[in-house]
């Protein structure tokens, strides 16, 4: 008997490694779950247009502007521009690309126009100028992925 413990303890021991680093992989977070916001909750729609949407598109992106086939002249005008909404526009129009697919950024076209240097149609946004940060694209990223509230 003295034999067969020795050998359930030594194999115990040496699975121990084994179950921490799986038990580590499956509590850390992925990288859809949504980051925190600046107040600490989770990322808002009123955040994404505040500070991405409203000073960086909606000038171009408003009613009477060249590329007013996207309204995102006020929060409102701009969530019900975005969220289910097929792709319009000399560039995207016949393209079936729906501009934001709630819970998933990866298919939302929103997401692939500031985040890709090629998005499946048109130009990366915004059209000529710098592109926008890491930390607002993953804020656009992490709002879609959660749900895309209108919140």
């Amino acid at each position: 008997m003295p034999s067969s413990r020795r050998f359930t303890l030594s194999t115990s021991v040496l699975l121990l490694p084994a179950v921490l680093a799986i038990g580590a992989c499956s509590s850390s977070s992925s990288g859809s779950s949504p980051s925190p916001s600046a107040d600490g909750g989770s990322v808002t729609f009123t955040e994404v247009y505040d500070t991405v949407l409203q000073p960086t598109c909606s000038s171009h992106h408003a009613a009477g502007q060249a590329d007013s086939f996207l309204d995102l002249s006020s929060q409102s005008a701009a969530y019900a521009s975005l969220v289910g909404v097929k792709a319009s526009g000399p560039a995207c129009g016949t393209s079936g690309e729906t501009r934001v697919v709630a819970g998933n950024a990866s298919e939302s076209l929103l997401y692939q126009k500031v985040s890709m240097s090629k998005p499946p149609c048109g130009a990366q946004m915004p059209l000529g100028g710098t592109p926008i940060s890491a930390s607002d694209q993953s804020l656009i990223e992490d709002w879609i992925n959660a749900g895309a509230k209108n919140d």
